[in-house]
């Protein structure tokens, strides 16, 4: 098992795979001609994987004091806030994408690389859960660790609704191929949403001593309330992408760790680790390669015990940011290191 520090720097891959304007004719039929023909009616969806309580920190978890430094890492490294990111996030052998440098623990036991959606001319969906229990076991075996129990799940879905273009291309692709494809969905006008759920239950011995090890991750881009997040392309070519007001990305690891040997007391520790972007107003304009950041607009940042804002100020010109500690008031304001464009 590589277990891994879980530095925040998030990439959201439905908003980098939605940005290009390419694509948006097909066989000499426009988008708005396409969309004036009849539609079937979008794919049914199964009720939401979160609720409420899942976006908030659970009863007798502590939020992790996070510190400055590692807060403005984790915002240069977030390949979230541009779109013509130098790294490609994209792992075909786990079969989706990565924020950033963020990887769960025990992430290669959770590949949807078989995942496939389903699709029809106005919507597209994917719904999958891998059962990673027996490669978290053999990893945990490999470090020499004597394990009495492990239960690791993973739970996916996407929905992505197209109200003005045709997405029936999407029928059948994996999601690998999904990310790469929707650059070219000739879809200028949609929603869609996003949840992510990571389970890990494993009880293990080590040298003597006994320990209960839970974890859960959840992620999710979505608007306010659970609804789906918009998009819209605009302007000369669809080249510029809008993002709904009040779309919002959310990330949060829960772990405890219960641990006891013969004759000892039982120490337990719970901590939370949470992320939170919020858009406000944001725009890309996606015509040119050598654009790298979005054009306008602001996102509200919150990340453990520091809260702040990052406001877009040109393609080509590094955000600003601002944020603050809960705990100290400490205040850092600087801007974003620029990202190689490939």
């Amino acid at each position: 098992m590589r277990i891994q520090e879980t530095i925040e720097c998030g990439c959201y891959f439905i908003l980098i795979s939605l940005m290009s304007g390419c694509g948006l004719f097909k066989k000499g039929k426009s988008i708005e001609a396409s969309a004036s023909e009849q539609s079937p009616q979008p794919l049914p969806f199964e009720a939401s994987l979160l609720g409420p309580d899942d976006l908030k920190v659970s009863e007798g978890y502590a939020v992790i004091e996070t510190s400055g430094l590692d807060v403005i890492d984790g915002l240069n490294k977030e390949s979230l806030f541009h779109f013509n990111n130098k790294e490609d996030n994209t792992s075909e052998s786990t079969g989706d994408s990565t924020p950033g440098s963020w990887r769960d623990e025990n992430w290669d036991c959770f590949s949807m690389a078989d995942a496939a959606f389903e699709s029809n001319k106005v919507s597209a969906r994917l719904m999958t859960i891998v059962d990673g229990s027996d490669c978290v076991k053999q990893q945990y075996k490999e470090l020499g660790v004597e394990v009495v129990s492990v239960k690791a799940t993973r739970r996916f879905r996407y929905y992505y609704k197209c109200t003005l273009g045709d997405i029936s291309v999407e029928n059948g692709k994996k999601l690998y191929d999904f990310e790469k494809a929707a650059r070219n969905d000739s879809c200028i006008q949609g929603s869609y949403i996003y949840q992510d759920v990571i389970d890990l239950d494993a009880t293990t011995i080590r040298e003597g001593v006994t320990s209960v090890a839970k974890r859960r991750t959840v992620r999710q881009m979505a608007s306010t309330d659970f609804a789906q997040s918009s998009f819209l392309r605009s302007g000369s070519n669809y080249s510029v992408y809008s993002i709904g007001n009040g779309t919002t990305y959310f990330r949060k690891t829960e772990k405890s760790l219960k641990g006891s040997a013969p004759g000892t007391e039982t120490i337990e520790t719970k901590s939370a680790d949470v992320t939170q972007y919020k858009f406000h107003d944001v725009n890309a304009e996606v015509s040119a390669s050598s654009n790298i950041w979005f054009d306008n607009g602001k996102i509200d940042v919150v990340r453990n015990n520091w809260t702040g804002t990052l406001v877009f100020r040109g393609t080509k010109v590094s955000p600003n940011y601002t944020v603050t500690s809960s705990g100290t008031n400490e205040n850092l304001t600087g801007s974003l290191t620029t990202v190689e464009t490939k």
